[in-house]
């Protein structure tokens, strides 16, 4: 066996406590990474908004988004109104793939939450459990220029 010769026995006690610390700076980094997504996690499980209670899933998704949702409803209108912003309006579904990557990545990114947060008041809306309201703002987006699917951002 070669590789038990007095040559290698020299090569590997030299780099042994290298590769020691190393291996030991490597777990570190690993688990600080870890903490952090498990401490991102747990802080938005600790602050759902105004979606937590909805009967809808697609609007209980959007509960732990750093966005402030609220639920279509005229409370949601009011408040803009006596608040003097605009209002941003998401429309999509449960199903939707795309919807469900604006969400994650979008809507959750600090800065754009910070954004919405600050300048408008964000409502959600469920295009199934509300289809009227969803078609007729699919079609105002349609006017505007907007592409034929869901999620719609108006």
């Amino acid at each position: 066996m070669s590789w038990l010769t007095p040559e290698y026995r020299a090569v590997s006690e030299r780099y042994a406590p290298r590769f020691v610390v190393l291996s030991g700076v490597s777990m570190v980094i690993v688990l600080m990474a870890w903490l952090g997504i498990a401490l991102r996690g747990l802080e938005r499980e600790q602050h759902p908004n105004a979606l937590k209670d909805s009967p809808e899933a697609y609007l209980r998704s959007g509960q732990y988004q750093l966005v402030n949702w609220q639920p279509c409803s005229v409370e949601a209108f009011e408040q803009a109104r006596v608040r003097d912003r605009l209002i941003v309006i998401e429309v999509g579904a449960y199903w939707s793939g795309r919807c469900q990557r604006l969400g994650r990545e979008a809507f959750s990114d600090s800065g754009v939450a910070d954004l919405v947060n600050r300048e408008f008041v964000a409502i959600k809306l469920d295009a199934d459990a509300a289809p009227k309201r969803a078609r007729y703002l699919r079609q105002l987006a349609q006017l505007l220029g907007a592409p034929d699917r869901y999620p719609i951002v108006a």
